[in-house]
């Protein structure tokens, strides 16, 4: 008998007014700043997945093309900003270890989804602080990955991380 085994990649919109990265020109390099009040957050979800925080971080760029709508502003940065960690949660009376892989800060490209078969990009949060959370491939079944989508997402509200709109629409998660 065969056993799959999945990981989810969980994206949290954060702080729609802001951009995740300030860029700065020093001597022909540019230099990446994440914002304060980002970094605090991040810091938060770090901490509460008992993560370790990375001391340097690699700044990747978004590769590939995509058709970004005029006047967007994105830069396709991505930067972990904490790893190997674990959340335990309690799934039919039985305490289950899922293993939180890394936490990166990003902007959001765009959201996809799918109509009458027909596929739309929703670009109106394109440029917007995006956290991606990957987990290990600790689930084995769909409702474990539901109730761990719940607790993460009373954990969102709890530390008040979205605030500005319904927290169904900023939280998002494909599974892999």
């Amino acid at each position: 008998m065969y056993q799959s085994h999945v990981y989810l990649e969980t994206r949290i919109l954060v702080l729609p007014h802001k951009k995740a990265f300030i860029e700065t020109g020093l001597e022909n390099k540019i230099q990446l700043t994440i914002d304060p009040e980002l970094l605090n957050i991040l810091n938060m979800l770090s901490n509460v997945f008992n993560c370790k925080n990375v001391t340097e971080f690699d700044v990747e760029h978004l590769t590939g093309s995509i058709d970004i709508p005029e006047g967007s502003t994105i830069s396709g940065y991505s930067i972990k900003v904490a790893e190997t960690g674990f959340f335990d949660i309690e799934f039919h009376r039985r305490k289950k270890t899922v293993h939180i892989e890394e936490i990166r800060i990003e902007e959001d490209t765009g959201r996809l989804t799918r109509s009458n078969n027909n596929a739309f990009m929703d670009y109106s949060n394109a440029g917007c602080p995006s956290i991606r959370i990957r987990t290990g491939a600790d689930f084995e079944l769909g409702e474990e990955a539901e109730f761990f989508l719940d607790e993460l997402r009373r954990l969102v509200q709890y530390l008040g991380i979205v605030t500005d709109s319904p927290i169904e629409k900023m939280i998002r998660c494909n599974a892999y």
